[in-house]
Parts: structure tokens; C-alpha cells; sequence
């Protein structure tokens, strides 16, 4: 709905410009019959100036001064404005290339009045009389491809009224272009309305040169600045190209300063700046929207766009004219394609797309009013400018407005950058107590190794002084020394082993073999394998299930289980550590959990040992902790088992934790995430 909004507004508009061009016929205007248009009932202050439309008499391949009509014969009759191009003579329709004399009889009532004519062109050489006096000429007329010069640029011609007849007679010539004849229309009137239109029109096209000359300028300085935008660039040509072009249609304004330009220049900057805008204009949507725009396409639109500015500019003129109509053609199609193509950046809500689209349905319009103008089948034209001039505002505006969007980004980020200079001094006390904290962390770490292994190294130490000294007699008393070195070694072994293990694991340089197991499966390995080791060591086992569980025994969970097994062994072997033999009981609790809105596997393993002390708690997972509860006094024991088993399970993306009285006993929980049902 806000595209076709969109759609008709442009075209509303479209509309307003195309129909402000063109006079509203106030009352049925006089046309030419027979050569002879009656203007004596015409009122030029309420009706503005006549359209000398209708029946010009017509010589063709003939040259006539106005001495020479009245012995020149029975003349044809062509309709002005049009070309010669199709008048049939003889059966058959005349040739682009040739010559002729017009000639028209206005009848007026006006004797003694300063009257003008407002001459756009003719295609593409002429001589004027009026009243049997030369008045007005572009380029040489000439029945002599060697004497002939052809110009194009618009006139005005003033001449006083001495009779109740003007008698008018136009020579044209053409040997450059595909139309010949008085193909624009030719106003009879007040000199000074001709001039206000002029200048008003002149006024337009310099306001359009200034205007998209300065945006071009100012775009590519941007593009000096930031080489990678290259839609600045295209836009920035593009709108020179615009203003260029401005220069030699329309009012033909270089012509005007420059009487004495080359007319095959002039005409072939108009063909370059037309050829060149369409691809630049492809390349420009490319540069803007890059997902839209396919590579290909605007290869292809390359291709044809340099290909056809190359050819014009090396063929003649007329070989130039006669091929337009095929580049028109292309236009169009590109036109179409691009307007798709900007309809789809707007359905997915590209940046600024929304005003590309309605400049180029401007533009488009424009254009395509201008193709049938200039193949004589609308009757006035020349409004491309204006939809150019639309579509650059709207670029302008997208890129102004993306750059706005990067400065004020700039800006937020000068912001931040400031806020967090501010904030540097307090940043840098705060890592400089992380750095302590982490120095005094290492040292009680080196302190525990340290310990850890000067303990077991000494006991070695003495059992092998013993026995080298000979203090130790007798086979038996030597093996059980032997035995106690080597039980000691491994110990040593367990943990450097360990110590290894924990630091690869705090890397993550440890693969995972995750495997799918269901709830139901996990208790069954587990329960079977710690309950006759638990029971073998003289202690109680003892398992429970929550009702969750025994609701929902086939959830599924990815574990690596021998991972896991480390874990449970490192908690099984503290629990049996730290209760009686006797009367302790170790008890597999297995329960769902909820955790930031999901669902948990939870396995604790209980005991009612001596528990640990409060402020031991926070500390039960770090490496070497030293406490009576979990410190690895007991033989074979690193201090690193409890570490490790909270890297694996947060390698598992799950939890762990204790909770423990002194006296009491503890608990010891992992928690391990559900497959979602």
C-alpha cells in the first residue's frame, strides 16, 4: 500500500510538470488550411501566443526565395510540426535526407504592431524570411552536402506588422539526422511574452546546471575523501553529466554564448551525456544496494551503455540519429529492470530506498515522454531535466543521509570513547587488584605444590637412606620399604598427571565424546558401578529418584562418560573419605532442576561425614585448597581431583556445587543440561 501510494504521488506530480509545459487551450485555436491561418479574431493578451499549427505549403527538393513562390507552381501541403519523413509525394514518403521551402500566409488585423516569432529549430539548417526580409538563420542551408552547416539552437524574431498579410517562407536543409522539416512548433506573438518565456526557461536550465554541477563537485570531493563509497563517485558523475547536458538542450545556452560552437560537438555531448547516464546510473543502485542489484546485469548495461557512447562518438551525427532509437529502446528495458529492482529494495526495507524509487519513477516517466517526443508522437517535450533533477534531490538525500547516520555514530563513539577515559583510572585500579589477586593465588599455588611434593620426596628420601645405611634388615622389612617408595612415586605420578590434565582443561584443549544417553541409562551405569565399590568399603549405599524422574526416565542427555566417571569418582572418593566406616552412608540423590526457565539433570552424591567448615565452602573447587574436609592428606591423593571435575562439568555447559555442615555431612551436586522435549 506504501509503494502504490507512492507510486501515484510521483506520477500526480509527473503529471502537474508535463501538463504546467504545455498551454490550456483557453478557446478553439486557428490552424493553417492551404498554407493560410486566419489570426485576426486572436486576442494574445488573454489567449497568450498562436501555434502556427496546421497546412504549410511545401516545395521539396526546392530552395525558394519569397520572389520565387509566385512562379514556383501549385505547391504541397505537410502539417507543421512534423517531419517530412512521412509525407507522401508521388506515392511514395519522402527521405530523412534532402531540402525544401515551407511557406505560410498569417492574416491579421494588427497593421502597425511589433510582433515576433519563437523559432526552437529545425532540423537542421534554415533560413527565414519574413515579409520578403531575411530575419532569422541557423547554420547554412544548401542543396550541397559541401556548402551545408547545420546549427540548432532556439530564436526569437521581432518584425513590425505593415500589412493585413505576413507572408513567412523557411528553407530547411538536413543531412544529419534521421527527421527533417519543422518537426518543433513555430509561436507567432507579443515579443515580450517570448522573452519572459525564455528567460524563464533559460533561468530553469542554469538553476539545474548550478545546482547538479555543485552536488557532482561536492559528491566526488567526498569520494576523495572516502575512496571505498564508490555511489559517490557514480553520483557525482552522474550529476555533471546532468548539468552538462543541460548546457546543450533545451535552451541551448552554449549555443547561445557560443554562436560559433561546433553543431557535430554539441550534438554529440548530447548522445555521450544520454549513453553514459544509464549505466552510471545501474552502477550507482549497484553501489547502494549490492544484494539487490545483480553483478551481471549491470555487466550487461555496461557493456551496451560505453559501447553505444563509443560508436557516437566516432560515426557521423546521422548514422548516430539513426541508431538512437535502438539505445531508446534499451532504456526503457532498463529502466523497467531497475525500477524492479528498487520496488524489491523496498519491500526488504533498504536504507533510503523508498525516495530512489520515487525519484526514479520521475525520472522514468520523463524519459519515457521524451522517447515519443522525439519520435514526433507526443507534440512538445524536452522534461527529462526535471525527472534528472528529481531523481539527483532524492540521491542526494540517501546519501546525506547515510552520512549523517555515520557522523552521528562518530559522534556516540567519541561518547564512548570519552566516558571510558573517564572511567580508565578506576578500570586500571580494578585490574591492578585482579592482578594481585591472581599473584597472591599463584604463590599459595607454587606454596600447596610445593608441599604437595616436598612431603611424598622426602618420605622417599628417607626410606632409601634407610635402606642404602643398612638400618633396614632382612628381605621383608626391605620389600615393605620398596613398597612404600614406589606407593609414593605414584603419588608423585597422580599428580603431575593431574596438574596437566586441570590446565588443558581450563584451555579446552581436551575433545569431548559426547554421547546421547537417556536419564534412565545414566543412573543404571552409574548406581551399579560406585555401589559394590562404596559397599566394599564398608560403607552404606543408597539411592533415591525424585518423582520427576521416575515420571520422565527417558529424557536424554549428552555426557562423555568417562569424563563424567572422573568427576563421580573425585566425589565418591571424598565422601568416603570423611565418613566412618562403620556408620557412614553414602547416597545417590538423582532429581530435575530448574535453570533460567529450563530444565536440569541433577546427581548428588551424599554423605554424613564430618562435613566442612563454612568458610571452607567457597574455596572446595580450587586447585590444592587445603582444609580438613577436602585437602589430599590421604595417600594417592593430588588436591586437584575436585578442580578438574568442575572444568569437565562446565565443559558440559552444566553446574556444580556443595553444600556442607561441619558435623553434618555434605552434598556434592553437578547438574547436566536436558535435550529439549
Amino acid at each position: 500500500m506504501r509503494i502504490t501510494g507512492l507510486a501515484g504521488f510521483s506520477l500526480l506530480m509527473l503529471i502537474f510538470i508535463i501538463t504546467g509545459c504545455g498551454a490550456h487551450e483557453k478557446k478553439e485555436k486557428p490552424t493553417a488550411v492551404m498554407g493560410t491561418i486566419d489570426a485576426r479574431g486572436w486576442d494574445f493578451e488573454h489567449d497568450g501566443p498562436l501555434k502556427l499549427r496546421g497546412e504549410w505549403s511545401f516545395y521539396w527538393q526546392r530552395l525558394l526565395e519569397p520572389e520565387q513562390l509566385a512562379a514556383a507552381g501549385a505547391p504541397h501541403y505537410i502539417a507543421v510540426p512534423g517531419s517530412w519523413n512521412d509525407f507522401v509525394m508521388d506515392g511514395r514518403k519522402l527521405p530523412d535526407i534532402g531540402y525544401a521551402t515551407y511557406s505560410l500566409r498569417i492574416l491579421t488585423s494588427e497593421q502597425g504592431e511589433i510582433r515576433a516569432l519563437s523559432v526552437p529549430e529545425a532540423s537542421r539548417a534554415y533560413l527565414m524570411w519574413v515579409n520578403g526580409r531575411p530575419v532569422a538563420a541557423n547554420g547554412i542551408v544548401s542543396d550541397s552536402l559541401d556548402r551545408y552547416k547545420p546549427q540548432s539552437k532556439p530564436e526569437i524574431v521581432p518584425f513590425p506588422i505593415e500589412s493585413d498579410t505576413i507572408e513567412i517562407v523557411v528553407q530547411v536543409a538536413n543531412f544529419d539526422h534521421r527527421f527533417g522539416g519543422l518537426w518543433r512548433d513555430i509561436e507567432y506573438g507579443p515579443e515580450a511574452s517570448f522573452i519572459h518565456k525564455e528567460r524563464w526557461a533559460t533561468a530553469l536550465d542554469l538553476f539545474i546546471f548550478g545546482s547538479l554541477g555543485f552536488m557532482g563537485l561536492y559528491h566526488l570531493g567526498l569520494f576523495l575523501y572516502r575512496p571505498k563509497e564508490l555511489s559517490l563517485m557514480y553520483f557525482g558523475i552522474s550529476c555533471l553529466l546532468i548539468a552538462i547536458r543541460t548546457l546543450f538542450v533545451g535552451q541551448k545556452y552554449m549555443i547561445t554564448l557560443f554562436p560559433s560552437f561546433d553543431w557535430a560537438i554539441s550534438s554529440k555531448i548530447g548522445y555521450e551525456t544520454y549513453y553514459l547516464l544509464v549505466p552510471l546510473s545501474v552502477m550507482f543502485v549497484r553501489a547502494l544496494y549490492p544484494a539487490d542489484m545483480p553483478r551481471v546485469a549491470v555487466r550487461i548495461v555496461q557493456a551496451v551503455g560505453f559501447g553505444f557512447a563509443l560508436f557516437a562518438w566516432v560515426a557521423t551525427p546521422y548514422i548516430v540519429s539513426k541508431t538512437n532509437f535502438v539505445y531508446q529502446m534499451f532504456s526503457v528495458v532498463v529502466i523497467a529492470y531497475a525500477s524492479y529492482v528498487l520496488y524489491l529494495t523496498v519491500r526488504r526495507r533498504r536504507e533510503g530506498s523508498l525516495l530512489i524509487l520515487a525519484g526514479s519513477i520521475c525520472v522514468s516517466s520523463t524519459v519515457i515522454w521524451d522517447i515519443l517526443y522525439y519520435n514526433e508522437i507526443v507534440k512538445f517535450g524536452d522534461v527529462t531535466p526535471l525527472g534528472l533533477f528529481a531523481i539527483s534531490l532524492a540521491q542526494s538525500f540517501v546519501l546525506a543521509s547515510r552520512f549523517s547516520r555515520a557522523f552521528t555514530r562518530v559522534e556516540q563513539l567519541s561518547h564512548e570513547l570519552m566516558d571510558l577515559n573517564r572511567n580508565l583510572e578506576r578500570t586500571v585500579e580494578a585490574r591492578t587488584a585482579d592482578i594481585r589477586k591472581m599473584e597472591a593465588s599463584r604463590r599459595t599455588l607454587l606454596n600447596n605444590i610445593s608441599h604437595d611434593l616436598n612431603t611424598p620426596i622426602m618420605l622417599i628420601q628417607g626410606y632409601i637412606e634407610a635402606l642404602s645405611s643398612g638400618l633396614v634388615k632382612g628381605d621383608a622389612d626391605r620389600g615393605k620399604y620398596l613398597s612404600m617408595t614406589r606407593s609414593r612415586i605414584d603419588g608423585l605420578n597422580r599428580l603431575i598427571h593431574d596438574l596437566f590434565e586441570l590446565a588443558k582443561l581450563e584451555d579446552r584443549q581436551i575433545d569431548m565424546h559426547l554421547q546421547p544417553l537417556t536419564v534412565g541409562e545414566f543412573i543404571r551405569h552409574f548406581t551399579a558401578k560406585y555401589e559394590m565399590e562404596v559397599t566394599e568399603r564398608g560403607c552404606r549405599f543408597d539411592s533415591s529418584l525424585s518423582a520427576a524422574v521416575k515420571k520422565n526416565i527417558h529424557r536424554e542427555l549428552n555426557v562423555d562418560l568417562d569424563r563424567i566417571e572422573q568427576v563421580l569418582t573425585n566425589m565418591v572418593y571424598n565422601a568416603l573419605t570423611h565418613s566412618g566406616a562403620e556408620q557412614g552412608v553414602i547416597t545417590f540423590l538423582f532429581a530435575y532442576t530448574p535453570h533460567e526457565g529450563h530444565e536440569q539433570f541433577t546427581m548428588s552424591v551424599i554423605d554424613n561425614g564430618v562435613g566442612i567448615n563454612e568458610a571452607d565452602l567457597p574455596h572446595v573447587f580450587e586447585r590444592l585448597h587445603r582444609s580438613g574436609r577436602t585437602s589430599g592428606g590421604g595417600q594417592g591423593h593430588s588436591g586437584l581431583g575436585l578442580a578438574i571435575a568442575k572444568e569437565i562439568v562446565e565443559m558440559h555447559h552444566g553446574r556444580i556445587g556443595v553444600e556442607s555442615k561441619r558435623g553434618e555431612g555434605s552434598r556434592f551436586w553437578f547438574s547436566l543440561p536436558l535435550d529439549k522435549i
